[in-house]
């Protein structure tokens, strides 16, 4: 009587709806990548868009990626003093977003958040759905002041990122080379 040997490693059973749904769940998480809207954090990684002093203020907008694109957008203010350039960490900024014309696209009012590490930068989060010249408009509240503070700033599209893609199809033979070899051990194995 033979006795069946099991293998630790569940793509050398020849059984093809194993293979079928490892191949299902690859695709399915690179599908889940690349077309799912998510938030984005940035964590100190944002580029510089432009600067502006209104009122006392020096106000930095910052974004991730560094180029405005369309799709999910992190954005920073890093508000300081003009004066001594001293971190401005007790304000309150809201934000409105308006998109190109013809549609004119508004996102908002949107709260900022304070940033844990740096704590003259208040972040948000906006989908930019449209390509064009956005502006941004915010209310920085500090003390008793209310001060109105306007950016204007280009969007852009940006292309399918191919080389992602051929590098994920590039590994398949690897993959199946080592489905291979890890097949040819166990049949040697089961055969001892």
């Amino acid at each position: 009587m033979h006795k069946q040997h099991k293998s630790f490693y569940p793509i050398t059973n020849n059984n093809p709806l194993k293979i079928l749904f490892l191949i299902t769940t690859l695709l399915a998480c690179i599908i889940a990548y690349f077309f799912t809207p998510y938030t984005v954090l940035a964590n100190g990684r944002t580029g510089s868009l432009m600067e502006t002093t209104e009122g006392t203020y020096k106000v930095e907008l910052r974004s991730y990626p560094p180029q405005a694109r369309v799709g999910n957008m992190h954005f920073s203010l890093v508000v300081n003093n003009i004066k001594d350039n001293k971190p401005i960490t007790d304000a309150s900024i809201l934000v409105l977003l308006i998109g190109p014309a013809p549609a004119h696209v508004v996102l908002g009012p949107i709260q900022t958040e304070k940033d844990l590490t740096f704590k003259n930068w208040y972040d948000f989060t906006a989908d930019l759905l449209e390509e064009g010249e956005w502006m941004l408009e915010s209310e920085l509240k500090h003390g008793d002041q209310i001060t109105r503070i306007n950016f204007t700033f280009e969007v852009y599209r940006v292309g399918f990122n191919w080389g992602v893609i051929v590098v994920l199809i590039s590994t398949i033979p690897i993959i199946a080379s080592l489905a291979w070899y890890l097949r040819k051990i166990n049949r040697s194995q089961s055969q001892i």
